[in-house]
């Protein structure tokens, strides 16, 4: 793992636990090795080994995807660069388009001294190439939300653009704003999480003292009415695994959701403080935003438990019957005939898909 602005990137592959060779970025913000994406396709999709979050699949497959230059080189942390074909450290900042070396700031100097003619360029600068027409990007629509070359801007005309690296820090203050909402949500998330905790805990009290209270009643009664009283047991019991359960799947989804904002914010706030406004935020701004929103819109309405109607929902003892071993016995042989609900309505979170809607209004 590296530290650069606060923020940690994980420098290896989460399908094959190497290093990165190409790393792509899916449209959740996880990034994997090109060639260990070739098993996540599906019907023109990609679906992301983590959180199955789908990435449609470009036109030009998976070479067409977005590289993650934030994990090939982090300017604010060297020590984690692209590595140096000169002195192999992992400092590179360089490319020799002419011989495909990757070069750090010291070997820059001993290349071009041996190879004068060699046209050099910066690891950032390729991430502005347009991928249609090969050229640098200079411009960028504000209404398409994409970054343009030469070439590129006569089909914008009518469109709102400026040249970069103007409106880069604007960009950076939309994506900080959506992360200040998204990580609201994280805290929600968590005294949800927390709800779930103290109700579990109190149907466990609840079971518990049931069950103590069915003990004592059927401590003198006879061996029929024992019987009945494991009934009754299994009864409590099996009605407090689905509510358990239930409770489990749904912090469980807490803790995805949890989890899923803290990555995309992690990133951001890496894209946002790498102290380079030169189109590398408006890079990133579209995926960010989208990714953003989703999760935040996913979020939005979490369930509550701490309402006594969930609390107080394991079946109740009739202590007025338990006096009368006749009654108790009848009572129970026809209650046995019932069938006992063993399914809980849920409010799992939706998490979201492709193509949802901007709700975090941070443009």
């Amino acid at each position: 793992m590296a530290e650069g602005g606060g923020v940690k990137i994980d420098l290896l592959c989460g399908i094959c636990l190497m290093e990165y060779k190409k790393p792509k970025l899916l449209s959740c913000l996880h990034t994997f090795c090109e060639e260990c994406l070739k098993f996540n396709v599906s019907v023109g999709a990609i679906v992301c080994p983590i959180c199955e979050h789908k990435t449609s699949l470009p036109d030009g497959g998976l070479k067409s995807l977005k590289d993650n230059k934030i994990v090939e080189y982090d300017e604010n942390d060297s020590e984690f660069g692209a590595r140096c074909d000169g002195c192999m450290r992992p400092i590179g900042s360089t490319k020799c388009l002419d011989c495909s070396s990757t070069l750090c700031e010291g070997c820059v100097a001993s290349h071009n001294y041996n190879y004068a003619d060699h046209e050099l360029k910066s690891l950032q600068d390729e991430l502005l190439v347009c991928p249609e027409h090969q050229d640098q990007c200079q411009h960028y629509c504000k209404m398409c939300d994409e970054l343009l070359c030469d070439k590129c801007l006569r089909s914008h005309e009518q469109h709102i653009t400026f040249s970069l690296p103007e409106g880069d820090e604007d960009a950076a203050l939309s994506i900080v704003e959506a992360i200040n909402k998204c990580k609201q949500q994280v805290r929600n998330l968590q005294l949800t999480s927390a709800d779930i905790e103290k109700a579990s805990e109190k149907i466990q009290h609840e079971k518990t003292d049931k069950i103590n209270l069915i003990e004592k009643k059927f401590e003198k009664l006879f061996e029929d009415l024992a019987k009945c009283k494991d009934k009754l047991i299994q009864k409590i019991e099996k009605s407090f695994y689905v509510q358990q359960k239930y409770l489990q799947v749904e912090k469980h989804s807490m803790y995805v959701g949890e989890s899923l904002i803290n990555h995309c914010c992690q990133f951001s706030e890496k894209v946002v403080g790498s102290n380079n406004h030169s189109g590398l935020v408006l890079a990133y701004k579209k995926d960010i935003m989208k990714r953003l929103c989703q999760l935040y819109m996913a979020t939005s309405f979490l369930p509550s438990f701490q309402d006594k109607k969930f609390i107080n929902c394991l079946p109740s003892v009739n202590t007025q019957d338990l006096c009368k071993v006749e009654e108790v016995v009848r009572d129970l042989a026809l209650e046995d005939k019932g069938n006992v609900k063993s399914e809980v309505s849920t409010t799992k979170i939706n998490w979201p898909k492709s193509g949802e809607k901007n709700v975090l209004n941070c443009y």
